[in-house]
């Protein structure tokens, strides 16, 4: 689905104290205070956000809104799994295309009080010796696509939770829009085609008539959330562009501890820095873009019924159980049971595969259609 943009990217709510405004907010999220004394970005991060910016509505990826898997049963094993399973098999494509880079925010590393990615206070003794003294603020490493899939696997409790938080809405919500129960859909993700960013789940009865309403969905301890009426998102970017194409987004907060859930429209946002956004303009890559501290204007509601606890729900044991299953599924030789893999593309798949050095170099293109990245194997 498409909603055509026939408008600027500064004819949002996002802009409206003005264009100069937000490029002086740069100034504070990207300046002196986060990199060092005379270190600012904020010059070269306005450059690329506003051509980023430009960009945004003539980009299809932004713009493209897809179907959820609509979910009314509280997620089992088996199905965690299996939805686990299927973004491996997306992923090595995905991480071909949009290779990331694993950043380290040192300074928060060597002083408790900083936060990642956030400016320093300059009346702190520790910080303002940083910021004079502290040399480069970001460090990154590229990760192979395999190491990126492992993080994904190790890192996807919240992942997981959206299911969780999904079926629970499913089990009595209204949709805010269509006021239809039971019709909101989980969104896959990791596609090629298609933004991840504020679209954890969708409104599948608003999407068949046309219409788009989404849900952020963010897990926070309740201590971080109660009285709020905001926190911190996804793209700011892609969320700019979500209200040019006069989108529905709600902010969904599942709350670990207590189970409460709070639910709220998306009114406006403010551009947040991310660590590596801010890697990419320390060492002047281009990539990347800010994150969004998202805001309900008119509050979080708090749904009446509890849902019960992720901590409960998503322990630690469970969690590692379904990563260890995973991992050992699809960190290894398609051929064999070897863990020493790279991913190549297959005439027969749309996916890349796992295989070793091994079965590569005996492997024939006759046979499986094996294309080592451009170049087909030597043995056809």
């Amino acid at each position: 689905m498409y909603n055509k943009i026939n408008m600027n990217y500064y004819e949002t709510v996002n802009f409206k104290e003005g264009i100069w405004s937000f490029k002086n907010y740069l100034n504070i999220i990207c300046g002196d205070s986060v990199f060092g004394n005379g270190k600012s970005k904020s010059k070269i991060a306005q450059i690329n956000l506003i051509k980023y910016l430009e960009r945004s509505v003539n980009t299809d990826s932004l713009k493209r809104i897809l179907q959820g898997d609509i979910i009314k049963e509280i997620p089992t094993y088996e199905f965690l799994v299996n939805r686990l399973s299927e973004l491996c098999e997306r992923a090595p494509a995905y991480y071909k295309k949009f290779n990331r880079t694993q950043v380290k925010d040192n300074w928060s590393l060597k002083i408790k009080n900083i936060k990642i990615g956030m400016p320093l206070n300059i009346s702190d003794r520790n910080h303002k010796r940083l910021l004079e003294y502290g040399g480069k603020r970001f460090s990154g490493k590229k990760l192979t696509i395999k190491e990126h899939i492992i993080d994904m696997i190790n890192e996807s409790r919240d992942i997981l939770a959206e299911g969780f938080v999904v079926s629970f809405l499913n089990s009595g919500l209204k949709c805010p829009e269509c006021k239809e129960v039971g019709k909101i859909g989980w969104c896959k993700g990791l596609d090629l085609e298609c933004s991840e960013s504020f679209r954890d789940a969708i409104c599948m009865s608003c999407y068949n008539k046309n219409n788009i309403t989404l849900f952020e969905i963010k897990t926070r301890w309740d201590d971080c959330i109660k009285n709020k009426n905001f926190t911190n998102s996804g793209s700011f970017i892609a969320l700019n562009t979500l209200f040019l194409m006069k989108a529905n987004v709600y902010l969904v907060v599942a709350s670990r501890d207590t189970g409460d859930v709070r639910i709220g429209k998306i009114t406006r946002a403010k551009i947040r820095g991310n660590k590596n956004w801010l890697y990419s303009l320390q060492e002047n890559l281009g990539w990347g873009g800010p994150s969004s501290v998202s805001i309900c204007e008119k509050g979080l509601k708090k749904l009446p019924v509890k849902m019960q606890p992720l901590v409960e729900i998503l322990t630690k044991k469970f969690c590692n159980k379904i990563n260890k299953e995973v991992i050992e599924k699809y960190i290894k030789c398609i051929h064999c049971d070897s863990k020493e893999i790279k991913y190549y593309n297959i005439n027969f798949s749309k996916n890349l595969v796992p295989m070793c050095k091994k079965c590569v170099d005996i492997e024939c293109c006759v046979s499986c259609g094996l294309e080592a990245g451009e170049n087909v194997c030597s043995y056809i």
